[in-house]
């Protein structure tokens, strides 16, 4: 577990940077080496690796101390704040050939260190955390609505009126085949009084034909 700091130079130093990994070996000694007089932390957890290419930049590794995780994690946090501090003072300098003055500062103050502590192992771990605290959640959820009695009241409700709705057609159809004999019912009576009367019409005029022919 470790922090990485990103650094720069000023731009004077450009001029005299060969691009060469033995050159970019020299500069990271001597910005640890000032470093670690400047801040008090031990130049063994200290590491400078000054990049290839143009312009001049570095990133400075913090390493993890040897003594017990509890004391380690307190004299980390006692670390970063003084390395920060020593960078913000322009207190970090070296001289190169014309004595010029070369600074190291930090690439961006505002942004301050760029941590790896968890490193991956913490990162799952949190992943399947909230994966466990979502599962749950879903599952308490779903038992609350279940148990809810206005739930199970709106349920049979629906199903009554889905019931109602399906068997409404064949009450229907019963309904219209009543209507329809009913219909045919009393078009039978009609048919039977019309009938009736017609013959009736029938009989009378034949018995008055029958007595005028006789009376006469």
């Amino acid at each position: 577990h470790f922090q990485i700091i990103p650094l720069t130079f000023s731009r004077n130093l450009d001029r005299f940077n060969p691009d060469i990994p033995e050159w970019r070996d020299d500069v990271g000694q001597v910005v640890t080496r000032l470093l670690a007089k400047a801040t008090g932390v031990p130049q063994d957890s200290l590491v400078t690796v000054v990049k290839p290419g143009l312009p001049t930049s570095a990133d400075l590794y913090v390493l993890p101390t040897h003594s017990k995780p509890i004391k380690r994690s307190i004299f980390m946090d006692k670390r970063i704040p003084a390395i920060m501090q020593a960078f913000s003072d322009k207190n970090i300098s070296f001289m190169v050939r014309g004595g010029q003055r070369v600074l190291v500062m930090l690439a961006d103050p505002n942004a301050g260190y760029h941590g790896a502590v968890g490193g991956p192992g913490i990162w799952a771990l949190a992943v399947v955390f909230l994966i466990s605290i979502i599962a749950i959640g879903s599952f308490i959820l779903y038992k609350f609505k279940r148990k809810l009695p206005g739930n199970r009241n709106i349920y049979a409700q629906m199903h009554n009126e889905k019931e109602q709705e399906m068997t409404s057609p064949v009450n229907h159809s019963e309904d219209t085949q009543h209507i329809i004999q009913g219909e045919e019912f009393i078009d039978d009576d009609l048919d039977s009084q019309t009938l009736g009367n017609h013959s009736g019409v029938v009989l009378s005029i034949t018995s008055r034909e029958l007595h005028t022919y006789l009376t006469s």
